[in-house]
């Protein structure tokens, strides 16, 4: 059992194809899904009707948009090397 599956809350994790990767039981219950039913499933079948443009819109936005972190310190390099590699 992993630590999302025994979370003593409602947890669901989304892939990057916002899709529903991984649902546990009390999620599951509260969205009224069997066992296993959302995984695979779009992740807007989660909002309200009355809701869900608006959620693909912003979805759609946050794609176009790119996103960078920043830091005061300008030499400070986050590039992965490989263990040995200059």
């Amino acid at each position: 059992m992993t630590v999302v599956e025994s979370a003593p809350v409602a947890m669901i994790l989304i892939d990057p194809r916002d899709e529903i990767a991984l649902a546990n039981r009390l999620a599951e219950a509260i969205f009224g899904y069997g066992a296993g039913e959302m995984t695979g499933r779009p992740a807007e079948i989660l909002m309200p009707e009355r809701v869900r443009d608006v959620y693909l819109r912003r979805r759609r936005e946050m794609r176009d948009r790119r996103w960078r972190i920043r830091f005061p310190a300008s030499d400070i390099d986050f590039q992965r090397t490989m263990p040995g590699s200059s």
